[in-house]
């Protein structure tokens, strides 16, 4: 659901197989989230799920790290004719619930403001719009972008 949500499919073509695929293309899927640093992957048949914790991956990994704005995600496999479908829902609720509460202390902030003079309250508003645009957004659309381009790579050569 928008905005907590990056959601969407990659579909894996020209296949022999599809139906045999499935197991091979979810296990790669569980070895990529481990890989990227899930603190909890669950592989099922045709459904591979993950979760993040607090800290895994955030603060202390890079910021080019696939899950950095994500807390948790699923991913399911379906067959079609000479394809596989790869439908993927992955949750950035913790990260826009620490942005807007990091807004609301900008906003807070900028209407107690009184060294030299006084913010308007307009202004604040407008500021911490902004930088909840900027972090939350930006986050939101490179995360939209990076996800099927990532399950694509690293799907590219699992199912033939």
């Amino acid at each position: 659901m928008f905005p907590i949500d990056v959601a969407g499919s990659i579909r894996l073509r020209n296949l022999t197989n599809p139906s045999r695929d499935i197991k091979p293309v979810a296990e790669r899927i569980a070895d990529m989230l481990d890989e990227a640093g899930a603190s909890e992957v669950w592989l099922e048949q045709d459904a591979v799920r993950f979760k993040r914790g607090l800290l895994a991956g955030g603060v202390w990994s890079s910021s080019w790290n696939i899950l950095v704005p994500f807390d948790s995600g699923s991913l399911q496999i379906e067959t079609e004719d000479t394809s596989l479908r790869v439908h993927y829902r992955w949750s950035m609720l913790r990260l826009m619930l620490i942005v807007t509460a990091l807004m609301v202390v900008v906003f807070a902030l900028g209407i107690q403001h009184h060294i030299k003079r006084p913010i308007d309250w307009q202004a604040a508003i407008k500021i911490a719009g902004f930088g909840w645009l900027w972090l939350f957004g930006m986050n939101y659309l490179t995360g939209m972008i990076r996800v099927p381009l990532w399950l694509k790579r690293g799907l590219k050569d699992v199912a033939k």
